[in-house]
C-alpha cells in the first residue's frame, strides 16, 4: 500500500469532513463518540467494520432528499436499491460531482429542512423529559461492528442525554444502554458479526425467521426490558453467549464496558468486567 492509498483509507475511517482532512492522532474521546474531530460532519464505523460494500454501493438518497433534487440519487449501475423513480429527470448520479464542502452543504441543508420539508422527524433530540416522566423505559443496544449506522453516533446521543437530563447515573433510571463487541447490523435477529463469524461472537438471544414467538431465554433485552417496566428491576450486566457455545462475556450498562481483565481464558466470561 503506498502513502496516497493510506491516506484515503485515514479519510475512511475519520469519516466525512468539510475539507477532506483527517486527523491521524484522533483522541479516544473523539473516536468514541464524545466529541467531533476538526471539521468532521459526522463518526465513521470502527476500524475493523467489513464495509466493503458502503465503499463500492452508493448510498447517496440522502443527498438527493436535503438537496431536493433526483438527479443526486443513485442509479442501479451504482446502488443495489431500488433506484428512484422520478420523471421530472432522468438524470441521475450527480453526487459523483460534490466535493467535500458540496456534500458538508448537503448534510447541513438536511438538517435546516428537518422542521419543514422532513416533518421534523429528527430522531437524536436529547430532552427526554416527557418519556421520563410517564414512567418509560428504554433499552439501547449497539454494535461495536456495525457496518449500517456508526456506534459513535449513538454513544454520542446517550451522551447528549446525560448531559440535558443531569448525567448517566439519572439517564440510567428510564434508559441504559449496551454496547456489544464484535456484533454489526442485524435483521430478524439474524446478526452479522465481525468476519461474518456468527456462531463464534456472542451475540444477544433474539427472535428470528422461525422464531417469532420466543421464550423468555430466546429474547434477552426485550425479556429485561419486560421485568423492568413490569417488576421494576433495572437490567445491568447481561450475559451473552455464541451460538456454538465456545465464547461467553458481559456486556454492560454504559458507560461501563466489557473489558478484558487481563489474564485468563479470552473465551470465559470470568476473564471480563465491567469497567
Amino acid at each position: 500500500m503506498n502513502l496516497k492509498e493510506a491516506n484515503a483509507l485515514n479519510r475512511i475511517w475519520f469519516g466525512a469532513t468539510s475539507d477532506g482532512s483527517f486527523e491521524a492522532a484522533q483522541s479516544p474521546d473523539a473516536r468514541s463518540g464524545k466529541s467531533l474531530g476538526k471539521n468532521q460532519l459526522w463518526w465513521t464505523f470502527t476500524k475493523g467494520t467489513a464495509i466493503g460494500t458502503q465503499i463500492t454501493n452508493a448510498a447517496s438518497l440522502g443527498v438527493a432528499l436535503a438537496l431536493q433534487d433526483v438527479s443526486y440519487a443513485p442509479d442501479s449501475s451504482t446502488s443495489s436499491s431500488d433506484p428512484i423513480a422520478n420523471g421530472s429527470s432522468d438524470v441521475r448520479n450527480k453526487w459523483r460531482e460534490l466535493d467535500y464542502a458540496g456534500l458538508a452543504d448537503a448534510v447541513n441543508t438536511g438538517v435546516a429542512l428537518q422542521p419543514t420539508v422532513f416533518s421534523d422527524l429528527i430522531t437524536d433530540k436529547a430532552d427526554l423529559g416527557k418519556l421520563r416522566d410517564l414512567g418509560r423505559k428504554v433499552i439501547v443496544y449497539s454494535g461495536l461492528v456495525d457496518d449500517a449506522i456508526p456506534p459513535a453516533g449513538n454513544i454520542n446521543y446517550h451522551e447528549r442525554v446525560a448531559a440535558a437530563m443531569g448525567g448517566h447515573a439519572e439517564v440510567q433510571k428510564f434508559m441504559r444502554m449496551y454496547l456489544l463487541p464484535g456484533s454489526a447490523h442485524s435483521s430478524q435477529g439474524r446478526a452479522y458479526t465481525v468476519g461474518g463469524k456468527n456462531d463464534t461472537v456472542p451475540l444477544p438471544k433474539l427472535p428470528g425467521n422461525t422464531n417469532q414467538t420466543p421464550t423468555r431465554e430466546q429474547d434477552q433485552f426485550f425479556t429485561a426490558l419486560v421485568d423492568w417496566v413490569e417488576k421494576g428491576t433495572a437490567p445491568g450486566e447481561v450475559m451473552l453467549t455464541s451460538r456454538d457455545n465456545s465464547v461467553s462475556y458481559p456486556v454492560c450498562v454504559y458507560p461501563l464496558r466489557t473489558t478484558w481483565n487481563g489474564n485468563g481464558d479470552a473465551k470465559q466470561a470470568s476473564s471480563y468486567s465491567c469497567r
